[in-house]
C-alpha cells in the first residue's frame, strides 16, 4: 500500500514501514519511487486487476462489459485493455504524438479566444473553460468530425457522466 502522507515519518524518515499485527505483516511504502519499484517487481502485487475492477463497478459494467475489460488474454492474444493501453501509451507519451495533441487542444484555445468580440458580454469564467476543454479534448482525440464538437448540447452529459461515476468510483476503492 502507498501512503502519501504517514503520520510516522516526522517521526521515522525511513521510505518504508513494517507493522507487525499479530502473525501478520503490513508493509506501508511512503516513498513514490519505492511504491513503483514494489509493484513493477512483486509477483504478489497485482494493482491491474484491482483498477480494473473498481473501474468495471464505479462505472456500473454489466457482466459482459466486465469480462471484455477483466479477460486475461492467452499468450500471444490480444484483449481490449492490452489494445487500449498500447494506444493510450502511444497517444500520450513524450513525443510527437503528444505534442500534436497538445497543439490541436491549443489551436482550439486560439479559435474560442478569437471568437470573444470587444463588447463587454459577461461569462461564467469555469463553464466557458469546461465547454472549451471538453470541445478541445474530443477535437484533439478525435478530430474536428466529433460528436462534441459538432453538437455542443453533449458537453453537459458528458459531465454528468463524469459527476456520477466519481463518487462511485471512490466508494469502491
Amino acid at each position: 500500500m502507498y501512503v502519501s502522507n504517514v503520520p510516522l515519518s516526522d517521526q521515522n524518515p525511513w521510505p518504508i514501514y513494517t507493522l507487525k499485527i499479530f502473525s501478520t505483516r503490513i508493509y506501508i511504502i511512503a516513498s513514490p519511487n519505492l511504491a513503483q519499484a514494489a509493484f513493477r517487481n512483486s509477483k504478489e502485487i497485482d494493482f491491474d486487476t484491482v483498477k480494473l475492477n473498481a473501474s468495471c463497478k464505479a462505472l456500473a459494467f454489466d457482466q459482459h462489459a466486465t469480462d471484455i475489460i477483466c479477460y486475461e488474454p492467452k499468450k500471444g492474444e490480444n484483449s481490449y485493455i492490452l489494445d487500449l493501453h498500447q494506444e493510450m501509451y502511444a497517444a500520450l507519451a513524450q513525443g510527437p504524438s503528444l505534442l500534436q495533441t497538445n497543439a490541436r487542444v491549443l489551436n482550439c484555445l486560439t479559435k474560442s479566444l478569437n471568437a470573444v468580440g470587444t463588447t463587454q458580454q459577461p461569462k461564467n469564467l469555469f463553464r466557458w473553460m469546461r465547454d472549451f476543454y471538453t470541445v478541445g479534448s474530443a477535437e484533439a482525440l478525435y478530430g474536428p468530425q466529433n460528436p462534441i464538437s459538432e453538437n455542443h448540447n453533449l458537453i453537459q452529459p458528458v459531465w454528468s457522466v463524469y459527476h456520477s461515476t466519481t463518487p462511485r468510483l471512490l466508494t469502491h476503492l
